[in-house]
Formats: structure tokens, sequence, C-alpha cells
């Protein structure tokens, strides 16, 4: 189900992206792997939906419970959260350069500065979404 709500994110249907997530969590045990995947499209999809809050509160549960192990799944989901803090207009540059300093697997967050904006709009490509 979570990739279900991935595949209907990536096709515009945010709302049908949402009722899956949602549909996963209700399955699974809170603060598992899949739990924490649900939360994540979960927020991916309330951003779309301009739930800015929500999907903060999705993706900080997931990054809470999902443990601290510096892995490509922990990274993508602070990448996340930092993101859509971000936009939120509530950028926090020391915990990106803090997560910056954990790296693994070849996988970097980049800061981005509130006073230039992100590095996708200097550089003139979207912004890609985790």
């Amino acid at each position: 189900l979570s990739l279900a709500s991935r595949g209907a994110w990536h096709v515009g249907d945010h709302t049908r992206a949402l009722a899956l997530a949602d549909e996963a969590l209700s399955l699974v045990d809170r603060g598992s792997t899949t739990w924490c995947e649900a939360q994540t499209a979960r927020a991916n999809a309330l951003v779309f939906l301009g739930r800015l809050d929500d999907a903060d509160a999705a993706i900080t549960a997931a990054v809470e419970l999902g443990g601290d192990d510096a892995d490509g799944r922990v990274l993508q989901r602070v990448a996340v959260m930092l993101m859509i803090r971000y936009v939120a207009g509530r950028p926090e540059p020391v915990a990106a350069d803090r997560e910056r300093a954990h790296q693994a697997g070849g996988i970097l967050i980049a800061r981005t500065s509130s006073s230039r904006g992100p590095a996708a709009r200097r550089s003139g490509r979207a912004p890609i979404w985790l």
C-alpha cells in the first residue's frame, strides 16, 4: 500500500495517495519500517494537498519513531522533513548541517540557505521530492 501510495502521488492523484498511505498505516505496527515508509508517503501527499502542518507532523513522527541508524531510509525521512519545513517557511539550517555530517551510502542532504532559496531554484531545475 505504501508503494501504491507513492505511485498515486507520482501520477498526481494526491488524494488517493493519502488514502492509500492512511490505509497502510492502519495495518502495520507503529514505528516499524513499513509504518515509517507509509508516514513518509502520507507526508508527501499532504504537502501537495497544501496541508503543510499535517505533513510536518507525519514526517516528524516517522523520523522520531523510525530509529536513528544512518541508513538511506532514515536520511530520506530527515531530508523530507527538512524540505517540508523549508517549504512551510520554517527552515532548519542547523539541523540540515547536522544531517550532512551523518552521510550513509553516498547520500548527502544539502543545506539550503533561507536568504538565497533552495539550490533547485538557483539552478533552474525543479525541486526533487524524496
